[in-house]
């Protein structure tokens, strides 16, 4: 099986598990307004089972310095009520990707290790070909 696309709630898999995806990839976006001082940032994903919760993934960054000066853009380019934004980007990938029952994998950002954003997920459904129920 090939899955390739953006899939922005659910990815549904029909067959029996266990399941084994090549390659399974996410990238992570996060847009902080620019008035709140970045001075490290944390970003995990969770997987999330009926009977479990385990990390998979995680990296901490620390920005020595601060963040880098920001340049507004031209006025001619602004509307009056645009917000700025500091925009972080972190692709994560697993070779191969193992499932043996649905799951929903969580991200979650902690900024200056008090400020948790819950970024959001997917749920990955495992559907039994013969009976056409969810692999729980």
């Amino acid at each position: 099986m090939l899955f390739i696309g953006a899939y922005p709630g659910d990815l549904n898999i029909e067959a029996k598990p266990p399941v084994v995806l090549p390659t399974f990839s996410a990238m992570v976006q996060l847009r902080v307004p620019i008035d709140i001082e970045v001075s490290s940032l944390k970003i995990s994903i969770l997987k999330k089972t009926v009977k479990n919760i385990e990390e998979i993934a995680r990296v901490n960054h620390e920005f020595m310095g601060g963040m880098p000066p920001f340049e507004a853009p031209p006025a001619e380019l602004s509307m009056p009520d645009d917000e700025l934004f500091y925009h972080f980007g972190m692709p994560f990938s697993w070779s191969p990707f193992r499932l043996d029952e649905s799951c929903a994998l969580r991200v979650r950002a902690v900024i200056n290790n008090e400020i948790e954003f819950k970024v959001g997920g997917i749920r990955l459904n495992i559907i039994n070909p013969d009976s056409k129920e969810l692999v729980l």
